[in-house]
C-alpha cells in the first residue's frame, strides 16, 4: 500500500493512495468465511453454503467495505504522518477512475484525492503593548422574560383545553 502527497499550491494538494490485492485479499477472505458461518440459505444448512455462492452475493459488498476501511486508515496516518491541516473532509479528486468493484477479480486500486489546506498567515498589530477593552454586558430580567416570551409563542404549539368528544353508545 502506498500514499503520496503531491503539492499543487499552497491550498491544495492531492493524496494518493494505491491499494494492491495483497493489502485487501486477506481481509475480504476473512470477511466472507465470517459471512458463510452465519449465512442460512434454502436448501443448505446454516454455515454450510458454498463459497462460491457467498462470494457471487456479497462478494462485492464485503469488498467495497473493506476498501472503505482500508482508505480510511491510510489516509488518517497519511495526514497525520505529513502533518497536514485540512479544511473539512478529503473529497475525491475529479480525474479519479471509477471502479467496478468485482470480487472474483483480484486488481490494484488508485485512489486520489483533493484536499484543501489551511493557509499560513500571521497576524500583524497584535502583540503584547497593545490593549483590547473588555465590555461587561448586563441584560434586564424584563428582556429576558419579554425573548423568552416571544420564542415561546413562535416555537410553541396550541392545545386544545377541551376534553375529547365521547362517543355515545346507544
Amino acid at each position: 500500500m502506498n500514499t503520496a502527497i503531491e503539492n499543487k499550491n499552497e491550498l491544495e494538494s492531492t493524496l494518493s493512495i494505491t491499494l494492491t490485492k495483497e493489502d485487501y485479499k486477506p481481509l475480504v477472505e476473512k470477511e466472507l468465511a465470517k459471512k458463510s458461518q452465519s449465512v442460512q440459505l434454502k436448501g443448505f444448512r446454516k454455515g454450510k453454503t458454498p463459497k462460491r455462492m457467498i462470494r457471487n452475493m456479497y462478494g462485492q459488498s464485503i469488498l467495497v467495505d473493506v476498501v472503505n476501511k482500508l482508505l480510511d486508515e491510510k489516509m488518517r496516518e497519511a495526514l497525520k504522518e505529513n502533518d497536514l491541516r485540512i479544511i473539512g473532509r478529503p473529497i475525491p479528486s475529479e480525474d479519479q477512475q471509477a471502479y467496478a468493484f468485482n470480487p472474483n477479480e483480484d486488481s490494484d486500486y488508485v485512489f486520489k484525492f483533493d484536499l484543501g489546506k489551511y493557509p499560513e498567515f500571521e497576524i500583524k498589530g497584535l502583540g503584547e503593548d497593545v490593549s483590547l477593552e473588555i465590555y461587561d454586558v448586563q441584560i434586564p430580567d424584563e428582556t429576558v422574560n419579554e425573548e423568552l416570551d416571544l420564542s415561546s409563542r413562535r416555537q410553541g404549539n396550541k392545545k386544545s383545553k377541551r376534553t375529547p368528544l365521547r362517543r355515545r353508545i346507544f
